[in-house]
């Protein structure tokens, strides 16, 4: 669930914020995690005729319940965390609009900014040897968003409609694999470790397409969809969202 405010400070001057609640259930082979994470936004923008230049800082939080199924020679345990997670972020866009005839527009832009992640470290509850005591996790990468958005707008039932579709990259720069300790919780403090690196992949391609119907002159509905991908991942998502101009 997400909401949001956008608001013209002074001409051609717009700040925003934005404000979001999820909840996350991972479930794979012998392992589950679920729990609920907050998000927070603010923007600022200045449009120069058919350009707009902007810049958005954005902070959030999450706290999970984590299920590990592990075989002993004893049987299967089941192993229990709870890591919290918070990440923040700054971003800077550039964006410029062409005209396409009266109804379409292509669109090319620049997003790119810094990223930052934490996890904090926890130890497995159970009791049992085989359980594990993870070290935290601090992960700094920068991102680098170019792409290209063509829409155009039409009128069907007596109702305004907008569409349009964007394509484009998304680089990581810096170091893109994070990295965390482990150790089993049987073995003393000062025993053996070992860490465990998340091989992570430098370039994705994106793709979005988004359709918003005019309700009233005040109030529209959007739908959209968008996809992360590259030969080794794929990410899909989708959204609805209902505006209202006061």
């Amino acid at each position: 669930m997400f909401g949001g405010v956008k608001v013209e400070v002074a001409q051609d001057w717009f700040a925003s914020v934005a404000l979001g609640l999820e909840a996350s259930d991972v479930d794979a082979r012998k392992f589950s995690a679920n729990g609920p994470r907050f998000h927070a936004g603010l923007g600022l923008k200045r449009e120069i005729g058919a350009t707009s230049v902007g810049a958005t800082v954005s902070a959030g939080f999450g706290s999970f319940d984590i299920e590990r199924l592990v075989t002993t020679p004893e049987g299967e345990v089941v192993h229990t965390g709870d890591p919290n997670l918070s990440w923040f972020s700054a971003m800077a866009h550039l964006s410029h609009t062409f005209a396409l005839g009266e109804r379409a527009y292509v669109r090319p832009q620049l997003d790119a900014g810094i990223l930052y992640l934490h996890q904090s470290g926890y130890r497995e509850q159970q009791g049992d040897l085989y359980g594990l005591t993870v070290g935290p996790i601090n992960h700094t990468v920068g991102v680098i968003n170019p792409s290209i958005e063509f829409g155009s707008s039409f009128t069907t039932g007596g109702m305004p409609v907008e569409g349009s579709i964007k394509a484009g990259l998304l680089a990581f720069v810096g170091e893109k694999d994070w990295s965390s300790t482990l150790r089993l919780n049987g073995l003393p403090e000062d025993g053996p470790s070992y860490t465990i690196t998340d091989k992570r992949q430098r370039v994705f391609g994106t793709l979005g397409a988004s359709l918003k119907v005019g309700l009233t002159e005040n109030a529209s509905f959007e739908l959209g969809g968008s996809a992360l991908f590259n030969g080794d991942q794929q990410q899909f998502s989708g959204g609805a969202r209902l505006s209202v101009r006061f």
